[in-house]
């Protein structure tokens, strides 16, 4: 549901506190309020509302209940991006700062052979396979 919202302090509570008091189910439903620019208080009506109707905000608490595992893991990605960084700057200690680019072109050629290198490497049990089925098959001939 789009509601748009322009210079609507006076009735956008009413707004709020009618869509909240359908009997829609919430799951199947998401509001979007399209505000651009209103000159009145609109805004902070419209702050003051999500504080009023929690129901209307069932969907989100329901995706951040869900991820409760993230917060577990946060400090373990805190500590190996530190390590990873402290590794970058002990490294870069006995360098000159000199920062080294190439053009778009050079960077497309780069990338285009390590992709045919790692494409290749990845090919190689492909073309056994191919090749071990056509032995099989040239044999299963000369038999006939």
């Amino acid at each position: 549901m789009i509601v748009p919202v322009f210079n609507s302090a006076a009735t956008l509570e009413a707004c709020i506190g009618s869509i909240d008091a359908n009997t829609y189910p919430d799951d199947c439903m998401r509001v979007f309020l399209i505000d651009k620019g209103s000159k009145d208080q609109s805004l902070s009506i419209f702050t003051c509302c999500q504080r009023k109707f929690p129901g209307l905000r069932k969907d989100l608490r329901r995706f951040y209940v869900s991820q409760w595992w993230v917060v577990l893991l946060l400090p373990l990605f805190n500590l190996i991006t530190f390590f990873i960084r402290f590794a970058g700057i002990i490294n870069s200690l006995g360098m000159t700062g000199v920062w080294k680019t190439c053009g778009l072109a050079k960077e497309w050629a780069d990338f285009g052979q390590a992709f045919r290198k790692e494409f290749v490497e990845v090919g190689k049990p492909i073309v056994r396979l191919r090749l071990w089925a056509n032995a099989e098959a040239v044999d299963q001939k000369e038999a006939l």
